[in-house]
């Protein structure tokens, strides 16, 4: 029937390859999408086995227009413990791939058997750019979800991840790690072509502001590390903020104004969704959940889709997206888990 049994622990079932990377990123530091082998400049180091959860959902983004939410699914089809108390958790495989739902919470519905790595939808909402076995590609959208006869790889060197949309929908930036050429943020035509190396060579996680006039990136300037900004060409790097624990993903809210990432409360050390201001003031949770990978703004800039990932929660809840009220914080689950569900 498809079904395929876990046991929540660090090994097992395959993971997205942007969780991968992102432990690649940072030396000797366990990061937010537990299940996953933690690297070190490509040496495997293996953490001691715990009782985690699986999540059934990851990386949701919301439709330039507000109407959909897209994101990668594993349908969870039962979670049961064993005698000693380790969790099992039941998904059927043969369902796993790309979905859609509409920001109502209805119609969802599978639009690719195959996951899509870091997804970025288009300003004009007519793709989606993901990331597969190191390079960036990308897929056109149509009223029922995604035309899979019209993929397009953009790179072909390896390497590449995390693509992000120029504002006007002509370029994508997107970054490349040690060991495939120069590392750093790179700039590709929208159509394909030669990647063009901007900013500085430790620097990833790129996001262009809504006037197109600056990024936003993680990495170190001189001997500080944090999410900074600088032209739309690379230069003039400062960092906005560098009094954080392992700042990812930062992203501009639509209007410019605030700028939202993922990182670790320093006292339970628990990854969550902040907000700050554009220039590094006015820091704060957007929720108290814990989050687990990926994280995505509402056009209008009032919401924020993540997905909700407490590392011991067993519940059906967990592992879910959620959506959080920025002005009330008021959450919303949008999807759901539970046993014979897709």
């Amino acid at each position: 029937m498809g079904w395929r049994h876990t046991v929540a622990s660090r090994g097992g079932a395959r993971r997205p390859l942007r969780a991968l990377v992102v432990l690649a990123c940072v030396s000797f530091i366990t990061l937010a999408t537990p299940g996953c082998e933690n690297t070190t400049e490509g040496k495997r180091r293996v953490e001691p086995d715990q009782d985690w959860s699986e999540p059934a959902y990851w990386e949701p983004i919301w439709s330039p227009d507000g109407s959909r939410l897209a994101f990668n699914h594993r349908p969870l089809d039962s979670i049961y413990v064993d005698s000693s108390g380790r969790h099992h958790y039941a998904f059927r495989d043969s369902l796993s791939g790309f979905w859609m739902v509409d920001s109502s919470g209805m119609n969802l519905s599978r639009v690719m058997t195959s996951w899509l790595d870091s997804p970025a939808w288009s300003p004009d909402g007519n793709w989606i750019a993901y990331e597969r076995n190191g390079d960036i590609w990308k897929v056109h959208t149509t009223a029922g979800g995604l035309d899979s006869m019209s993929v397009q790889q953009l790179t072909f060197l390896g390497y590449f991840h995390g693509p992000a949309w120029e504002p006007q929908g002509n370029y994508l930036l997107c970054f490349r790690l040690p060991g495939g050429g120069v590392s750093g943020i790179y700039r590709i035509w929208a159509g394909g072509g030669g990647p063009e190396a901007i900013g500085g060579a430790a620097w990833r996680d790129p996001n262009w502001s809504p006037d197109r006039s600056k990024i936003l990136f993680t990495g170190p300037l001189g001997s500080e590390f944090g999410i900074g900004c600088a032209d739309s060409t690379g230069a003039g790097g400062q960092l906005i903020r560098s009094d954080l624990q392992i700042p990812q993903y930062p992203k501009w809210s639509p209007d410019g104004t605030k700028i939202a990432f993922v990182d670790r409360a320093p006292a339970t050390q628990l990854t969550h969704v902040w907000i700050m201001k554009a220039d590094g003031t006015n820091l704060q949770m957007a929720s108290s959940d814990p989050v687990g990978l990926g994280f995505a703004w509402s056009p209008d800039g009032g919401r924020i889709a993540y997905v909700r990932r407490g590392f011991f929660d067993h519940s059906y809840s967990n592992g879910t997206v959620w959506i959080v009220d920025i002005a009330t914080g008021s959450l919303r689950q949008l999807t759901f888990s539970s046993p014979g569900s897709p």
